[in-house]
């Protein structure tokens, strides 16, 4: 029944050496009973990393009432490469079934090589207000035709965060 409204962490990239490269630092939740990915797009680093680490700084925890997220499901899930351009993309649909109108869902994306046990990419984006009953197709891109993969996806919203709630006027 516990979640973290709000962890800090931090990511700390570091060369062959063990010399740090780069500490980027963050903030997200996570609901009871679920796991979460942390997805940061686009880092510009000034040298090829040998290895990451993650570290919680900090975190609060807070017990939810009874609560199941449950409602919010991703799938129809799609993956199409483009020879000529060079790109990868995936494309698929994100169901707000929950009770609730929401201000911000995100969906975080990671592919993989089962038979490697690699990750291959992941990605991370995100829909806005998106009501109850409602369903959302979103699409993600990647510069390089990447091989074919397992797609493992989640979909989150920060159900501690009051202003993520969109108030029903008409009812």
């Amino acid at each position: 029944e516990y979640g973290a409204p709000n962890i800090i962490y931090e990511l700390i990239f570091n060369d062959k050496n063990g010399g740090e490269i780069k500490k980027i630092s963050g903030s997200s939740f996570v609901l009871a009973n679920q796991t979460r990915y942390i997805v940061k797009q686009a880092i510009f680093l000034p040298s090829e990393p040998a290895e990451v680490k993650f570290r919680v700084l900090s975190q609060t925890w807070k017990r939810l009432a009874p609560f199941d997220s449950s409602g919010l499901k991703i799938d129809s899930l799609s993956i199409r490469r483009d020879e000529t351009l060079k790109t990868t993309y995936l494309s698929g649909l994100v169901h707000n079934r929950t009770p609730y109108n929401l201000k911000e869902i995100d969906i975080n994306i990671t592919l993989f090589d089962r038979a490697k046990s690699i990750r291959v990419a992941a990605g991370a984006t995100n829909l806005q207000i998106v009501n109850s009953g409602t369903s959302r197709s979103f699409q993600m891109l990647w510069p390089a035709t990447l091989p074919f993969v397992d797609v493992n996806a989640r979909v989150e919203s920060n159900f501690f965060e009051n202003d993520n709630f969109i108030k029903d006027y008409g009812r």
